[in-house]
């Protein structure tokens, strides 16, 4: 398991200086552009889709398993094709929520953009809808690489999606459209991340073009009792951190949606460090499930995640404000509070991430939907709370308060009792069903 971490992370290590670069080069020519304002507005349009992660309906979650699971390749491959047929209702669901958008309603109004152009932020939205609309059903390449141990791969793969962002951005500069077309840039870079992936997937597991059409859907029980409780985690992690901006939106300023958009954008390089490292790990459990084996020792993959993610915050706070007044042309200014929140919330995401992937199998991911309902709820209600006072710190605060209570203490509970199941006691009678 941790080789499958370091292979992971090498791959992030080998992409890292690509995608970081794209990262802040988007970001320099956004705000050249755009302008602080401008910035914020295009950063919150953008970011829109991650809010609906739970798009796939949880049955990515399914993928990894099957792929981890099962030595039956026909069956394999069927179940992955049942998967992408069912996945383009809600992509095209997703689709029609943003030309509904642009129709009988303004996402102005919505999103609490002022001073921007209503037309400009209408098709603007509905567009970032459709093309991620696009990329729902294609998101299984990313789950089948991963579910067959492959997730080094994913991430060098997906580092496409950035260069694409930054490409687009430049073309849309080059060309002079109004900067609130800067929006599609990142989810079209998620589009092509998930072509590519798919793509690949698809050859490895021999599954062809045709068998999409005339293969035989398979029982679609065995996929949902992972699927379900996946669904309620997918909805809720989105809307306790992807929500933030609107929060800001609505009890704050643009200068504080502006500096936290700018805080994001440093943290979220060193947060693709921990999930595709964390995401190695999940096919592993799912493979070690299935053989009956005794669970694996964790103590050393708390330290290896909560180690890394204690240096890279460190790096955070003492790099952060120079790389943002650099970014900006020192027209944003990012606290220290707001630097050491961040950097605190990474710490924890890291440690959350070892129950996380450990507690995978069906019972497992209803324990963790319980906690993540929970979760959610706590980090919305005190965002909202603390942010007219507090500014771009109150959400980063809130979740990370939100993520320690409600998910790492419970998990590590859990765990605990699995640790104290009582000596002769089988594998599969005690571990597996809990995990």
């Amino acid at each position: 398991m941790v080789k499958n971490v370091l292979k992971s992370v090498a791959a992030r290590g080998v992409t890292f200086p690509i995608t970081a670069l794209a990262v802040l080069c988007t970001t320099y020519l956004t705000i050249d552009y755009a302008g602080n304002m401008g910035f914020a507005a295009i950063s919150l349009i953008s970011s829109l889709f991650l809010l609906f992660a739970y798009a796939d309906l949880g049955l990515g979650a399914s993928v990894i398993n099957i792929v981890a699971e099962t030595g039956d390749l026909a069956y394999r491959n069927a179940q992955i094709i049942t998967v992408f047929r069912l996945l383009l209702a809600p992509a095209g669901l997703l689709g029609l929520v943003g030309v509904t958008g642009n129709t009988f309603f303004s996402w102005t109004d919505i999103l609490g953009v002022d001073g921007q152009s209503a037309t400009l932020v209408d098709d603007a939205t509905m567009w970032v809808f459709i093309i991620f609309a696009a990329a729902v059903p294609l998101g299984v390449g990313q789950r089948i690489l991963t579910g067959l141990q492959l997730n080094h791969l994913s991430v060098l793969l997906s580092s496409s999606s950035s260069i694409a962002t930054l490409g687009l951005t430049y073309l849309f500069i080059a060309l002079r459209l109004p900067y609130l077309w800067l929006s599609l840039g990142q989810a079209s870079g998620v589009l092509l991340a998930a072509a590519v992936c798919s793509g690949v997937a698809f050859r490895k597991t021999g599954i062809r073009a045709r068998d999409f059409l005339f293969s035989k859907s398979t029982p679609r029980r065995p996929l949902f009792s992972v699927a379900g409780p996946m669904v309620i985690i997918m909805i809720g992690m989105p809307v306790a951190f992807q929500s933030h901006r609107l929060v800001l939106a609505h009890g704050s300023d643009v200068y504080a949606l502006a500096e936290y958009s700018l805080a994001l954008q440093l943290y979220n390089p060193l947060w693709s460090f921990v999930s595709v490292a964390a995401m190695s790990l999940w096919p592993a459990f799912a493979a070690n499930r299935a053989s009956g084996e005794p669970a694996p020792k964790l103590k050393p993959l708390y330290l290896l995640l909560g180690g890394s993610a204690l240096l890279m915050g460190l790096g955070l706070i003492l790099l952060g404000r120079p790389v943002a007044s650099l970014l900006s042309h020192s027209s944003i200014s990012l606290g220290m509070g707001t630097l050491i929140a961040f950097s605190g919330l990474l710490f924890i995401q890291a440690v959350q991430q070892v129950p996380g992937m450990f507690f995978t199998s069906p019972s497992g991911l209803r324990f963790q939907s319980v906690c993540v309902t929970f979760m959610c709820i706590a980090s919305l209600v005190i965002s909202i709370v603390a942010t007219p006072s507090v500014g771009a710190l109150g959400p980063v605060v809130a979740t990370a308060i939100a993520v320690a209570s409600c998910q790492v203490v419970p998990g590590i509970i859990r765990l605990r009792k699995l640790d104290r199941t009582p000596r002769g006691v089988p594998a599969s009678a005690s571990s597996s069903p809990a995990r």
